[in-house]
């Protein structure tokens, strides 16, 4: 946790779950912070400083979680999707039958002003968008990559993911 800007940082006590979880994705929005990991673990903070988990109703080892348009978005193994108004109520969904393991969620607007949820996958040359905060998902192609797609943020009116051996892609 820093609270200068990110200059110095100090460790917070661990919270009352299992500690053996490792953590892989934290997010803000709403007035709280959310973090997401193996087993399914979902920890909630309103401050940074003290955590609590919610239950969120899955095992699956949780990949990545982002926040937009007033839901956060936890995706990870198996296609496992959960969505939350609040971070502490959370309904669990998919990308679809057979989906790969996703790796990363985030939320930008796409040229017409629609908010878009895009999630990466260990699939090679496969994406998934919701337009629909996360209700319902959409393949999409990648742009021919041979890859896995590890990660993906949104900025300047645009997607871009990367992933293994290099791979980088970006989409309006």
């Amino acid at each position: 946790r820093s609270t200068d800007g990110g200059s110095s940082w100090t460790q917070v006590a661990p919270f009352t779950g299992d500690p053996t979880n490792d953590l892989a994705s934290v997010a803000y929005g709403n007035g709280t912070f959310v973090a997401v990991g193996a087993g399914g673990v979902v920890l909630t903070s309103s401050d940074g400083q003290s955590w609590s988990e919610a239950a969120s109703g899955t095992s699956a080892d949780l990949a990545g979680v982002t926040y937009g348009d007033g839901t956060f978005v936890a995706v990870g193994a198996g296609g496992v999707v959960l969505t939350s108004s609040d971070g502490q109520s959370w309904s669990v969904g998919s990308l679809g039958a057979g989906a790969p393991d996703a790796t990363a969620v985030t939320f930008g607007y796409d040229w017409d002003g629609v908010g878009l949820f895009v999630v990466t996958t260990r699939a090679s040359n496969v994406v998934y968008t919701s337009d629909d905060a996360g209700a319902s998902w959409s393949a999409q192609n990648a742009g021919g990559l041979n890859n896995p797609l590890l990660g993906a943020a949104y900025g300047n009116h645009r997607f871009v993911a990367v992933g293994e051996l290099g791979s980088l892609t970006t989409s309006p």
